[in-house]
């Protein structure tokens, strides 16, 4: 059986030939039994469509089962360092060498707080992109908007 691919381009070169009425092309078509075949492609084209979905749906739920996961690993990995820099600043210890790890208690680089209600308007970063609602909104009430145009596409559906 041909592919999806070769029965369009079938169907293209009789729909191109010059000279020929469209009973003739529809004869040619049948006689080929294009449609069929057509139609069978399509379908089974669908059926693995269906099944790359369902392997996506499954791939996802497992994402979100191992971010989770990690996200409880990185949740009890800071709980413990919380714990033992606790242990260490009330015990007064600034560093435990043992076989396997030293562990010591280090200064970080200064970092910036920041009381954003106190903070002047020239530290902060503004960033423009544009109200596509709104734009759609005019445009629809046949309004121009200079620079944005209505665009109708069309999408293949699968019910």
């Amino acid at each position: 059986m041909a592919s999806l691919y070769e029965l369009t381009g079938i169907f293209k070169q009789i729909n191109d030939m010059e000279g020929l009425d469209e009973e003739t092309k529809a004869d040619t078509l049948d006689s080929i039994d294009w449609t069929d075949q057509f139609e069978e492609k399509v379908e089974n084209t669908v059926k693995v469509i269906k099944n790359k979905e369902a392997d996506k749906k499954q791939l996802k739920e497992e994402i979100d089962r191992l971010t989770a996961r990690c996200k409880s690993i990185d949740n009890d990995i800071t709980r413990l360092k919380t714990g033992l820099q606790g242990a260490f600043e009330i015990t007064g210890h600034d560093k435990v060498k043992g076989l396997l790890f030293t562990v010591y208690l280090a200064k970080n680089q200064p970092s910036v707080v920041v009381d954003e209600e106190l903070l002047p308007k020239k530290y902060f970063v503004i960033t423009k992109k544009p109200d596509k609602n709104a734009i759609k909104e005019v445009l629809n009430a046949g309004k121009k908007v200079k620079g944005a145009t209505l665009q109708e596409s069309r999408s293949l559906r699968i019910k």
